[in-house]
């Protein structure tokens, strides 16, 4: 508020500046400094520019209008004023007496809950995209590492029961970040294939004149390649070769944690790599509904010379998925522990402004409020602080995930499709009100502590 002497207000100022310093000019600098907008082009920059203004929007209303959050502390008070009356009207006081100091508690904590919900969006998001991934390349599927063996002896797994089809990779070449695999145009055709129905697309990969490749989503995305460009890749000699991109799908699957895969004829590998003709060495199967991947297995053990591993198609599912988790885990106990600091900050300020009320709360102990009705105000404090948090992230938090979600499609040249975590929905309002409740337990108990006659002496 301004001071009392010459009008100006030498507080919300310097709260202004350091808004205006955190918002717009570290993320200016940032983004003049890096290169990172210039090399991932304008879409970025412009992900980019609506995240900081979401946080404009955010940190305005929070901190440069603290009586709109007055005005939804007392509204959520409103219920509770039949029940609970006496610790209402408290609160309520304090609502409208320290309106910027209630701001600046739901506004540490909500920003917290609003990273939380930002990177579970960004983990449920990279789950969804496994799962979409899961259910073209890898659902009813069972992927074989093999010795060195010829295709006609794979072929022979198309008669064990519970086998649809087979995909057999005959030679294989890492170069460019990516695997080039030989295989069969029949393993393309089948059902799901990249290749199905489409026979134009079957006869040119099949044509003797000119290479041409099947290649993943993921290559496509990193390489951004599609139908119609070439790729060129350098051969055993060292000599470039062009093959010609034909199609993009991932439909005959891939057992490899990388996902950046390209498929060509058996023969131009023979020609450009020099493969062996007992070259196949990973083979995916596709089962049949309720077929029993054990019992595949010990057949194919039977039929080829060696299978030293094996995979599911379920278990790469589930271990890519347990990869995301893996990957989040430092930033769940960072945010963990802004989380606490974040509740520290909210105690603090109730119990200093505790401190500068026990002259009024001594008073209130000898008119004798009941301890349970002088405790509960703080306690209601601190739920009504941990409510107002709570809705102001929850809302916020759909538009922030989604922005999140595309910036990075965009910067990792991923397809991940925008997913709610709906179980955080409701647990980040839990962990809210029980901060709340926990930050207001301290200042309660000092002040019952206090005698009355000490706290009206209180200076």
């Amino acid at each position: 508020a301004p001071s009392a002497d010459d009008g100006v207000g030498v507080l919300r100022g310097l709260h202004g500046w350091m808004f205006a310093l955190l918002v717009f000019a570290l993320p200016l600098a940032y983004l003049a400094m890096t290169p990172l907008a210039a090399e991932e082009g304008a879409e970025t920059l412009v992900v980019l520019l609506e995240l900081v203004g979401i946080l404009v929007v955010f940190g305005s209303v929070l901190l440069l209008a603290p009586a709109a959050v007055a005005w939804l502390g007392r509204l959520l008070l409103l219920p509770l004023r039949l029940v609970w009356p006496l610790p209402t009207w408290l609160v309520g006081k304090v609502v409208v007496r320290s309106a910027g100091r209630v701001a600046a508690a739901v506004c540490g904590l909500s920003a917290v809950l609003l990273a939380l919900l930002g990177l579970k969006s960004l983990t449920w998001s990279l789950r969804a995209e496994v799962a979409a991934f899961a259910q073209e390349a890898l659902d009813d599927r069972l992927f074989l590492r093999t010795a060195p063996c010829r295709p006609e002896q794979v072929a022979l797994l198309q008669a064990v029961p519970g086998v649809a089809s087979i995909a057999a990779a005959e030679g294989e070449q890492r170069g460019n970040g990516f695997f080039l695999r030989g295989m069969a145009v029949g393993s393309l055709v089948e059902a799901g294939g990249p290749l199905a129905g489409r026979p134009e697309l079957l006869h040119a990969y099949t044509d003797l004149r000119q290479r041409s490749v099947v290649i993943s989503s993921r290559l496509a995305r990193h390489q951004n390649l599609q139908p119609g460009d070439g790729l060129t890749l350098a051969d055993r000699n060292g000599g470039l070769v062009v093959y010609k991109v034909l199609a993009v799908g991932d439909g005959v699957g891939f057992d490899m944690d990388e996902r950046a895969f390209a498929l060509a004829d058996p023969r131009w590998l023979r020609q450009d790599f020099c493969t062996a003709e007992a070259s196949v060495e990973h083979v995916a199967l596709r089962l049949q509904p309720g077929a029993d991947a054990d019992a595949v297995l010990l057949a194919a053990r039977r039929l080829l010379p060696a299978v030293p591993k094996s995979k599911t198609g379920a278990w790469i599912r589930d271990f890519l998925q347990r990869d995301v988790d893996r990957d989040f885990v430092l930033f769940d106990l960072l945010l963990l522990l802004m989380l606490v600091l974040a509740g520290v900050g909210l105690l603090n300020g109730m119990t200093i402004a505790a401190l500068g009320r026990a002259r009024e709360l001594g008073v209130l102990r000898a008119l004798g409020i009941r301890r349970a009705d002088l405790g509960g105000s703080f306690v209601l404090e601190g739920l009504m602080v941990g409510a107002i948090a709570a809705v102001l992230s929850v809302a916020l938090a759909v538009p922030m995930g989604y922005l999140l979600v595309r910036g990075m499609n965009q910067v990792a040249a991923l397809a991940a499709p925008f997913a709610l975590p709906w179980r955080w929905l409701w647990l980040t309002p839990v962990l809210a009100l029980l901060t709340g409740v926990l930050a207001g337990l301290v200042p309660a108990w000092r002040s019952l502590r206090q005698s009355p006659a000490e706290a009206v002496r209180y200076e």
